[in-house]
């Protein structure tokens, strides 16, 4: 798969086996009617990755979840190299291109009322990157307004290297 990480740079991204088996397996669930599945893979094994070809597969708007401009940045660039045509806008501090096909947001920012209620809760796809800190009040709150719970809701899909933590 060809991509373009800068204007006049191209790489060549090909995905490891084991990316697109995580990718077939996700979509498996979902046809199974699983709305909220976990992936687990261990760090440097690029998960990133893997949610960024679920994306580009699905239909429908993306919303990305992330907690640190690291992992923001590294879901952008991921999702450019996957697939350059697709349209991103990031929500975070002063930025709030949350109206894109695929919104990468930072969850401090979007949990703010005033910046989830701009928002739109169509979304289709909701990945949250470094899913552990899901259960956090900020995290809940978005997930709630954007119908997590719903029996027709969004596909939630979380990703981390540590489901089950020692300091809980």
């Amino acid at each position: 798969m060809e991509a373009i990480a800068q204007p006049s740079t191209t790489f060549r991204l090909t995905p490891r086996p084991y990316q697109y088996e995580a990718v077939a397996a996700l979509l498996a669930a979902t046809a199974r009617g699983v709305q909220r599945p976990l992936l687990v893979l261990p760090t440097g094994t690029g998960k990133t990755i893997v949610f960024a070809l679920l994306v580009q597969r699905r239909r429908g708007r993306s919303l990305i979840l992330a907690h640190r401009d690291e992992l923001l940045q590294q879901a952008v660039a991921k999702l450019h190299l996957v697939d350059p045509s697709l349209e991103l806008g990031v929500v975070q501090a002063t930025r709030d291109e949350h109206t894109a096909p695929t919104v990468v947001a930072s969850v401090q920012t979007l949990s703010r009322r005033t910046r989830l209620a701009r928002l739109v809760p169509d979304f289709q796809t909701i990945v949250i990157d470094e899913a552990h800190h899901a259960p956090a009040p900020t995290y809940r709150r978005i997930l709630e307004y954007c119908r997590a719970w719903h029996p027709d809701g969004p596909l939630i899909v979380g990703v981390t290297a540590t489901p089950a933590r020692g300091d809980h």
